[in-house]
């Protein structure tokens, strides 16, 4: 087996249709000001682009965070934060590898 740093193509397919389904929902200032936001752009800029005054564009985001956790669930910060357990064993795996190579150097040269 080949280890690698990509994730499961079935992970990603899944997240994608989650979020295709969740954005479905949305309307169009929710969809400009998640889009905004991808693009590094903040609220003010969005509210600009979609003539609204900032305070409305904040009461948007407040709403898309709610719809976020009534649709993925209040878990879903965490799973966001969590390191995917493969890539911690390839991580331990490449680590013990690195221990056993230098050893080798080690032993090589004495």
């Amino acid at each position: 087996m080949i280890s690698n740093d990509h994730e499961d193509p079935g992970t990603i397919a899944a997240r994608n249709l989650d979020w295709q389904t969740f954005t479905a929902s949305l309307n169009q200032l929710e969809l400009l000001l998640i889009e905004c936001l991808v693009n590094g752009l903040g609220i003010r800029e969005a509210a600009a682009l979609a003539h609204v005054s900032y305070w409305t564009m904040r009461e948007y985001r407040k709403k898309i965070g709610t719809k976020i956790l009534e649709f993925m669930g209040a878990e879903v910060l965490a799973d966001i934060v969590r390191e995917p357990g493969w890539r911690i064993s390839l991580d331990c795996e490449r680590e013990a590898q690195a221990c056993r190579n230098e050893r080798r150097a080690v032993a090589t040269v004495n």
